[in-house]
């Protein structure tokens, strides 16, 4: 099985900082934070294997120029793509 290396943008890695910080503050639920994130980090590290099983979204490709993949974890949509380095 082909294996892949996964990179977060700088964007994914504030959206995911500022969804921690929500967490605890706004909703003062640091320990849900932990696992949810915990939970978030397991889901994009199964990309790993099989990241290019899930199909393109063609609609999310057409807006975005490229080849956009989307998985979910609960309510959130995580969007990748697969660069060839």
């Amino acid at each position: 099985m082909k294996r892949f290396d996964i990179f977060l943008s700088t964007k994914a890695r504030s959206d995911i900082a500022s969804l921690r910080t929500t967490i605890i503050f706004q909703y003062r639920a640091p320990l849900t934070a932990k696992r949810y994130l915990a939970g978030l980090n397991t889901k994009i590290k199964s990309l790993e294997q099989g990241a290019d099983n899930v199909p393109i979204e063609l609609e999310l490709a057409n807006q975005y120029g490229m080849e956009i993949r989307r998985i979910n974890y609960k309510e959130m949509a995580i969007l990748y793509s697969i660069e060839k380095i």
